[in-house]
């Protein structure tokens, strides 16, 4: 299954929340994960409709959810013994929040699905935005990978073993705007280079194709291999950010692998 990678975005403090999320209503009430999350969704389906790519559907994947309203929701819980709940956490802590609320921001009416599969999360997502692409479901997808790391469960994966197995847990926010290889041109600019803001595009329309398989791919022989990191449940797509940065400096294409499948990036004109 193939794809086109229009525009992606990691979180990053330099990113203007504020404009992202003008409501201060809702700017209060997220929890600081959650409004990293939103944030950098908009930005990613903002940066796609500067190029002409308007997002109809979101895709995204989380291992635990919003561990923070969780936890915070359990804690008023015990501590109120269970009188004069504060429903906010509870509201927030749902594994869809980040998608609901980009939704939200965007009016979008269309389609809107979370996996939460733990380490399958993100994989099943991105097939998931595949196949909408392929049947023409849609015409851009915003495919997300939000995950948390809370003092808790730092601890709880700590105490697991898990950083002595796969390195220290670490969070994951970022968002990649996928459309169909047959997608039409008329509305793209040819005048763009690589921004800071994560656009991935040059000229002459080059996008990055995604070419995603649960076996095998044939690539080049001097085709770079990086293996899928480990170090979270959705760590995959922090490998993809990685492979598209070495795009960008000058690799041809990149592959990247795992046990159950591999996905080939590389430029296309």
């Amino acid at each position: 299954m193939r794809c086109l990678i229009t525009t992606y975005q990691v979180w990053s403090e330099e990113l203007d929340v504020k404009s992202l999320i003008p409501d201060s209503n809702i700017r209060r009430r997220l929890s600081p994960f959650v409004k990293r999350g939103v944030a950098t969704g908009l930005q990613a389906a903002n940066s796609a409709e500067r190029v002409g790519v308007f997002v109809d559907s979101i895709v995204t994947a989380t291992g635990l959810g919003c561990l923070e309203d969780s936890e915070k929701f359990l804690k008023n819980y015990l501590v109120s013994e269970e009188q004069l709940l504060n429903p906010t956490p509870f509201i927030q802590s749902t594994h869809n929040t980040i998608g609901g609320q980009i939704a939200l921001g965007k009016k979008l009416h269309g389609y809107n699905l979370t996996f939460s599969h733990r380490n399958d999360s993100f994989i099943n997502a991105l097939m998931d935005a595949l196949l909408l692409l392929s049947e023409n479901e849609s015409n851009a997808v915003l495919l997300g990978a939000v995950d948390e790391v809370t003092a808790t469960s730092g601890h709880l994966l700590h105490r697991l073993g898990w950083d002595k197995v796969f390195g220290e847990p670490k969070d994951v926010c970022a968002f990649f705007v996928l459309t169909s290889v047959d997608s039409p041109d008329e509305n793209r600019s040819d005048s763009l280079d690589i921004s800071n803001d994560g656009l991935v595009m040059q000229p002459s329309h080059t996008r990055v194709l995604l070419e995603f398989n649960c076996n095998d791919i044939s690539t080049p022989t001097d085709c770079l291999t990086i293996t899928a990191d480990k170090s979270s449940f959705l760590s995959i797509a922090d490998s993809l950010i990685s492979a598209i940065l070495l795009l960008e400096q000058g690799e041809e294409s990149v592959k990247v692998i795992d046990n159950k499948f591999s996905i080939l990036l590389k430029w296309h004109s």
